[in-house]
């Protein structure tokens, strides 16, 4: 394993002093999965691989690899949480994309104080991706802090699809469960500053 590791990461080093050596990339990929066959625990390996396909532009390569590791109940709770939290960051991403703009997002004044109100977007089938992407990222995150309560990441990410989900509540006139996923976005908050405030003075 010792051998392989070095192996890998000295082809990675590699790639990423030239990345238009791609085969050197291909290569480090396929050394770290020997790696992960040996001992599936090891998240740097993983991690490493997961960046590989990032950089190489592979998206389903990457969705492929971190929902497997994800689904994976041979590995440690706590990484397959640190997976699902990075398929929801992109859930996220792909819901605040349409949620967050100068159509869907408008300054109104609400108790003579300035606030956001939020509508639908024109077309449909954007806001049926925003709606699908906020409870598919809010499933993943879920899942996420059950397996790794003590993630300051996972809360993060919960907080932020909450706050999706009551946009698109908002969106479709829902008042009651956009009031619910506020209060539940608002005490996700809490646990996620807790948690990083204690991350951050064991630092």
């Amino acid at each position: 394993k010792t051998a392989q590791l070095f192996l890998a990461r000295t082809l990675h080093s590699e790639y990423i002093g030239n990345r238009k050596r791609t085969e050197l990339a291909e290569h480090a990929i396929a050394e770290y999965q020997k790696v992960l066959q040996v001992d599936p625990k090891d998240q740097s390996a993983y991690k490493a691989v997961a960046n590989l396909y990032d950089n190489l532009g592979k998206s389903d390569e990457w969705l492929q690899w971190v929902t497997a590791r994800a689904n994976n109940e041979a590995v440690p709770s706590e990484q397959r949480a640190e997976a699902l939290t990075s398929l929801a960051a992109k859930k996220n991403s792909c819901a605040n994309d349409i949620s967050d703009t100068e159509e869907t997002k408008k300054t109104v004044t609400k108790d003579g104080k300035p606030a956001f109100e939020f509508v639908k977007p024109a077309d449909q089938a954007k806001f049926d991706e925003l709606k699908k992407c906020a409870q598919e990222g809010i499933e993943m995150t879920q899942k996420a802090v059950q397996l790794d309560p003590n993630s300051d990441s996972a809360w993060s990410y919960h907080t932020s699809l909450l706050i999706q989900n009551m946009r698109v509540a908002e969106m479709e006139g829902n008042k009651e469960q956009a009031a619910q996923y506020k209060t539940q976005s608002d005490e996700a908050k809490e646990k996620f500053t807790a948690l990083a405030e204690a991350k951050r003075q064991k630092e």
